[in-house]
């Protein structure tokens, strides 16, 4: 696990950065700089040179399930004053457990890759509010 919560922990900082693009199921996405020349046409430009690719990232298939539950839950912040202040753990585990249907045992595992995502995510948005 410890592997995959780093994979986890860097998916969700590339998350609060802005810089994680999702593809599509069906591979149908422009690449990055399909979409930058078409936005620069939109308002008549038209960019020098070739877009610069920070990083590529790539989430393993044991981390899927985790990454995933990630998305569904991001309706369920405690935001307070400053902004997101964590995850309302209560309705997290409800989610699971009635909604996902997740078996008890799997819980503890997709909660402890979660927590390990919100807690990169926070700390992601803290240094840009920096």
């Amino acid at each position: 696990m410890w592997s995959e919560g780093k994979k986890l922990r860097r998916a969700a900082a590339l998350l609060a950065r802005g810089k994680l693009r999702i593809p599509s199921r069906d591979g149908s996405d422009p690449e990055p700089e399909a979409e930058v020349n078409a936005a620069a046409a939109f308002f008549g430009l038209s960019p020098e040179g070739r877009l610069e690719v920070e990083e590529e990232f790539a989430l393993w298939p044991e981390c899927v399930e985790n990454f995933n539950l990630w998305l569904q839950v991001q309706t369920q912040w405690r935001v307070g004053v400053n902004g997101k202040e964590g995850l309302d753990y209560g309705s997290v585990v409800a989610y699971m457990k009635d909604v996902l249907l997740v078996p008890k045992k799997k819980r503890k595992e997709l909660f402890d890759g979660l927590r390990a995502m919100e807690a990169a995510y926070l700390d992601e948005l803290e240094q840009a509010a920096q």
